[in-house]
């Protein structure tokens, strides 16, 4: 997971083959007309994909275009993005208190 210098900042996940790490994450439950309607209106760099839940369940997930990770700080060990805030991290300021 990693600080985009988007407006607002936001985090981005990256699919990895191996060595990925656990981040929280929440599950929601859209019939597929919503779904495709949230997927049509994503601002860029984000994209859906699937994600490995930790019990083993793919499900769609976001994810990030890889272009927008030049740069952009890992903050997967704070856990997720409320770890990252929590710990203390400026979102305004990508890489400040990370």
């Amino acid at each position: 997971m990693h600080l985009l210098a988007t407006d607002p900042p936001k985090p981005g996940l990256r699919r990895v083959a191996t060595g990925g790490a656990a981040v929280e994450a929440e599950v929601w439950e859209l019939p597929a007309g919503a779904l495709g309607r949230l997927v049509a209106a994503l601002p860029p760099p984000m994209a859906v994909g699937p994600v490995e839940l930790g019990d083993g369940e793919r499900v769609p997930g976001f994810l990030c275009e890889p272009l927008a990770l030049a740069g952009a700080p890992d903050i997967t060990a704070h856990g997720g993005w409320r770890g990252c805030l929590t710990a203390g991290a400026d979102p305004g300021t990508p890489g400040d208190g990370l």
